[in-house]
């Protein structure tokens, strides 16, 4: 159940890192390929189709799924080991994003996408 409630709960977190992913992968190949330059309304773009799909996302999921008591956040607790180990990614992500010279951001947006389907994974969840 934790791990259908953590998924469920992250879809937009999903989301936005597979559209970073896409612009990052977007821009490094038409940088390298000459005569084209790199795409610069990509950001545009992902962020017109992030626009769409968020609304969608809360009302066919959101909407109906936390109705049930199961999926409501209300109902969930992190545990000790989930606390520690959100509390470590975040650090670890911060490190990744601040203090190596980053080449891209990729490593610190995985770090934080872990740590949030993590921390909703090691929630309990307590009867109403």
């Amino acid at each position: 159940m934790a791990w259908k409630y953590s998924l469920l709960r992250n879809i937009p977190v999903l989301i936005i890192f597979g559209l970073l992913n896409i612009q990052e992968w977007a821009n490094q190949t038409f940088q390298g390929i000459q005569g084209l330059q790199a795409l610069n309304n990509i950001t545009s773009v992902l962020a017109l189709i992030a626009i769409i799909i968020w609304p969608t996302h809360y009302f066919s999921f959101k909407y109906w799924y936390q109705k049930h008591p199961s999926y409501d956040p209300k109902h969930h607790q992190i545990t000790k080991l989930g606390a520690g180990l959100t509390a470590i990614g975040i650090l670890v992500s911060f490190y990744l994003f601040f203090g190596i010279v980053p080449q891209t951001y990729w490593p610190g947006t995985i770090a934080i996408v872990i740590t949030f389907l993590v921390k909703d994974a090691f929630t309990t969840s307590h009867s109403v």
